[in-house]
Protein backbone atom coordinates (compact mmCIF):
# COMPACT_ATOMS: atom_id res chain seq x y z
CA UNK A 1 0.00 0.00 0.00
CA UNK A 2 2.81 2.42 1.08
CA UNK A 3 4.69 1.50 -2.44
CA UNK A 4 1.40 1.93 -4.15
CA UNK A 5 0.78 5.43 -2.73
CA UNK A 6 4.18 7.18 -2.79
CA UNK A 7 3.65 6.53 -6.91
CA UNK A 8 0.34 8.36 -6.82
CA UNK A 9 -2.17 5.66 -6.36
CA UNK A 10 -4.89 6.90 -4.36
CA UNK A 11 -8.02 4.66 -2.95
CA UNK A 12 -5.41 2.10 -1.56
CA UNK A 13 -7.28 -0.16 0.13
CA UNK A 14 -5.73 -2.13 3.54
CA UNK A 15 -7.26 -4.17 6.16
CA UNK A 16 -8.22 -1.97 9.07
CA UNK A 17 -5.23 -0.29 10.88
CA UNK A 18 -5.48 -1.89 14.37
CA UNK A 19 -6.00 -5.77 12.17
CA UNK A 20 -2.95 -8.15 13.03
CA UNK A 21 -3.77 -9.86 9.93
CA UNK A 22 -3.16 -9.27 6.48
CA UNK A 23 -5.60 -11.53 4.72
CA UNK A 24 -8.60 -12.32 2.50
CA UNK A 25 -10.62 -12.09 5.72
CA UNK A 26 -8.89 -8.81 6.77
CA UNK A 27 -9.50 -7.44 3.31
CA UNK A 28 -13.14 -8.37 3.50
CA UNK A 29 -14.00 -7.14 6.72
CA UNK A 30 -12.84 -3.61 5.49
CA UNK A 31 -16.05 -1.19 5.25
CA UNK A 32 -15.69 -0.18 1.46
CA UNK A 33 -15.58 -4.63 0.39
CA UNK A 34 -19.07 -5.11 2.78
CA UNK A 35 -21.34 -3.60 -0.09
CA UNK A 36 -20.03 -4.16 -3.64
CA UNK A 37 -23.32 -4.91 -4.95
CA UNK A 38 -22.66 -3.86 -9.29
CA UNK A 39 -18.78 -3.29 -8.75
CA UNK A 40 -16.16 -4.70 -11.18
CA UNK A 41 -13.15 -5.67 -9.11
CA UNK A 42 -9.96 -6.70 -10.70
CA UNK A 43 -8.33 -8.79 -8.41
CA UNK A 44 -4.42 -9.24 -9.36
CA UNK A 45 -2.69 -12.55 -8.02
CA UNK A 46 -0.48 -15.70 -8.81
CA UNK A 47 -1.68 -18.88 -10.51
CA UNK A 48 -4.20 -21.00 -8.39
CA UNK A 49 -4.29 -20.15 -4.73
CA UNK A 50 -7.81 -19.77 -2.36
CA UNK A 51 -10.51 -18.39 -4.17
CA UNK A 52 -11.90 -16.83 -0.70
CA UNK A 53 -11.87 -13.42 -2.27
CA UNK A 54 -13.32 -13.50 -5.25
CA UNK A 55 -15.88 -15.51 -4.46
CA UNK A 56 -17.39 -13.83 -1.20
CA UNK A 57 -17.01 -10.66 -3.64
CA UNK A 58 -19.10 -12.54 -6.32
CA UNK A 59 -21.30 -13.75 -3.72
CA UNK A 60 -21.90 -9.34 -2.08
CA UNK A 61 -22.91 -8.74 -6.26
CA UNK A 62 -19.74 -7.49 -7.42
CA UNK A 63 -18.33 -8.25 -11.06
CA UNK A 64 -15.25 -10.05 -10.01
CA UNK A 65 -12.18 -10.42 -13.10
CA UNK A 66 -9.09 -12.37 -11.45
CA UNK A 67 -5.58 -11.66 -13.81
CA UNK A 68 -2.39 -13.73 -12.83
CA UNK A 69 0.32 -11.83 -13.06
CA UNK A 70 2.69 -14.45 -11.25
CA UNK A 71 3.38 -18.20 -11.73
CA UNK A 72 4.07 -20.33 -8.08
CA UNK A 73 6.85 -22.64 -8.20
CA UNK A 74 9.04 -24.43 -5.98
CA UNK A 75 12.70 -23.53 -5.30
CA UNK A 76 15.43 -25.50 -5.18
CA UNK A 77 18.01 -25.60 -2.75
CA UNK A 78 20.71 -27.66 -1.27
CA UNK A 79 18.24 -29.91 1.37
CA UNK A 80 21.46 -32.05 2.42
CA UNK A 81 23.25 -28.55 3.29
CA UNK A 82 20.14 -27.68 5.29
CA UNK A 83 19.24 -31.30 6.55
CA UNK A 84 22.88 -31.39 8.06
CA UNK A 85 22.63 -27.99 9.74
CA UNK A 86 19.61 -28.66 11.47
CA UNK A 87 20.69 -32.02 12.39
CA UNK A 88 23.51 -30.28 14.34
CA UNK A 89 21.08 -27.86 15.73
CA UNK A 90 22.56 -24.67 13.47
CA UNK A 91 19.24 -24.03 12.69
CA UNK A 92 17.44 -21.49 15.24
CA UNK A 93 14.43 -20.86 13.61
CA UNK A 94 12.46 -21.37 10.31
CA UNK A 95 9.90 -18.12 8.67
CA UNK A 96 6.98 -19.89 6.83
CA UNK A 97 4.69 -17.53 5.19
CA UNK A 98 2.16 -19.80 3.27
CA UNK A 99 0.76 -23.35 3.83
CA UNK A 100 1.57 -23.96 0.18
CA UNK A 101 5.52 -22.56 1.16
CA UNK A 102 5.38 -25.17 3.83
CA UNK A 103 4.63 -28.25 2.60
CA UNK A 104 6.68 -27.68 -0.54
CA UNK A 105 9.77 -27.15 2.22
CA UNK A 106 8.63 -30.07 3.77
CA UNK A 107 9.01 -32.00 0.51
CA UNK A 108 11.97 -30.96 -0.46
CA UNK A 109 13.33 -31.31 2.82
CA UNK A 110 12.82 -35.57 2.25
CA UNK A 111 13.87 -37.83 5.23
CA UNK A 112 16.84 -35.73 6.40
CA UNK A 113 13.90 -33.62 7.28
CA UNK A 114 13.52 -34.65 10.80
CA UNK A 115 14.94 -31.58 12.47
CA UNK A 116 12.26 -30.00 11.71
CA UNK A 117 9.40 -31.41 13.53
CA UNK A 118 11.73 -29.78 16.83
CA UNK A 119 12.94 -26.25 15.47
CA UNK A 120 11.09 -23.11 16.15
CA UNK A 121 8.86 -22.58 13.55
CA UNK A 122 7.31 -18.75 13.21
CA UNK A 123 3.92 -18.34 11.04
CA UNK A 124 1.94 -15.46 10.46
CA UNK A 125 -1.52 -16.69 10.27
CA UNK A 126 -3.47 -19.83 11.99
CA UNK A 127 -4.00 -21.20 9.36
CA UNK A 128 -0.68 -22.42 8.55
CA UNK A 129 -0.03 -22.98 12.10
CA UNK A 130 -2.36 -25.61 11.79
CA UNK A 131 -1.00 -26.81 8.91
CA UNK A 132 2.85 -26.99 10.65
CA UNK A 133 0.69 -29.11 13.36
CA UNK A 134 -0.63 -31.51 10.50
CA UNK A 135 2.63 -31.95 9.58
CA UNK A 136 3.81 -33.03 12.46
CA UNK A 137 5.97 -29.86 14.28
CA UNK A 138 6.14 -29.28 17.57
CA UNK A 139 7.26 -25.39 18.22
CA UNK A 140 5.22 -23.69 16.36
CA UNK A 141 4.31 -19.68 17.40
CA UNK A 142 1.94 -17.70 15.33
CA UNK A 143 2.69 -13.93 14.87
CA UNK A 144 0.99 -11.16 13.27
CA UNK A 145 1.80 -10.74 9.33
CA UNK A 146 4.50 -8.37 8.53
CA UNK A 147 8.28 -9.23 8.07
CA UNK A 148 8.66 -6.92 12.00
CA UNK A 149 5.75 -9.00 13.61
CA UNK A 150 7.66 -12.47 12.62
CA UNK A 151 10.94 -11.08 13.64
CA UNK A 152 9.48 -10.04 16.87
CA UNK A 153 7.76 -13.01 17.95
CA UNK A 154 11.48 -15.31 17.01
CA UNK A 155 13.05 -13.11 19.08
CA UNK A 156 10.16 -13.12 21.95
CA UNK A 157 10.23 -17.23 21.52
CA UNK A 158 13.89 -17.01 22.04
CA UNK A 159 13.82 -14.65 25.35
CA UNK A 160 11.28 -17.05 26.38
Amino acid sequence: ARALQSRGVTGVITPLPDSARIDSEALLATPFLREVAGQHVVIFRGDGGRELLGDTLRARGARVQTVTCYRRGKPTFDAALLNAAGARGEVAAVIVTSSEGLRNFRERLGAGGGWLDHALVAVPHPRIAAVARELGLTRVVESASGDEALAATVLRAFAA
